[in-house]
């Protein structure tokens, strides 16, 4: 049974994470990610999963409709495939490394497990936001909207079950003006 992305979901991140129930006969899943419900444009093919968490590597195009499916394999074949489900990504956000000449994000220590410092300089007054996200674009805090003068910041995020509900990895964004960055952030119990 799939779990998530669940069926029609929107905005689901680029940088997806697939999950579903286990079968108690595999040994192993194959998932397929296609932007066709036929599965002729395949985005990924991927037949050497143990776990039934699959988090895409290479990151799929934003706000583009896709459909996945998977089969459970073991030593005497494979299953049928599962149903197929869909999905639409959302806009893409993402840190591109030319743009730290006036700006520089760091999290610190990162894993974490207790707590964690979102570390970040601006160069000119802007106003800036940080929010942190589960990977479903769940708002699990919003650490700071501001406008803020050109400086070096410091914001600390503690551990608290009640936000993180069991999530091992969120998203932190940052934006400074009209520039938008993410990065993950691995919690680790």
């Amino acid at each position: 049974m799939l779990t998530s992305p669940a069926d029609s979901a929107t905005d689901v991140p680029t940088s997806a994470t697939f999950t579903w129930e286990a079968s108690a006969t595999a040994s192993n899943y194959r998932i397929q990610i296609a932007e066709d419900y036929v599965f002729h444009l395949i985005q990924t093919d991927n037949a050497s999963l143990t776990s039934t968490t699959f988090v895409v590597g290479t990151e799929l195009k934003p706000t583009t409709k896709y459909f996945w499916h998977l089969v459970a394999i073991n030593a005497g074949g494979g299953s049928n495939w599962s149903e197929t489900r869909s999905f639409t990504t959302g806009i893409a956000v993402g840190i591109n490394e030319n743009d730290f000449v006036q700006s520089t994000f760091e999290i610190v220590p990162n894993p974490f497990n207790e707590s964690t410092q979102i570390k970040f300089s601006i160069a000119e007054r802007n106003l800036v936001s940080v929010t942190i996200f589960d990977l479903l674009g769940r708002k699990i805090s919003n650490l700071l909207d501001d406008e803020l003068s050109p400086g070096e910041y410091s914001l600390n995020f503690d551990n608290s079950p009640s936000l993180i509900n069991n999530n091992s990895m969120l998203l932190c964004r940052l934006q400074i003006g009209n520039r938008v960055y993410v990065k993950k952030m691995i919690y680790l119990p």
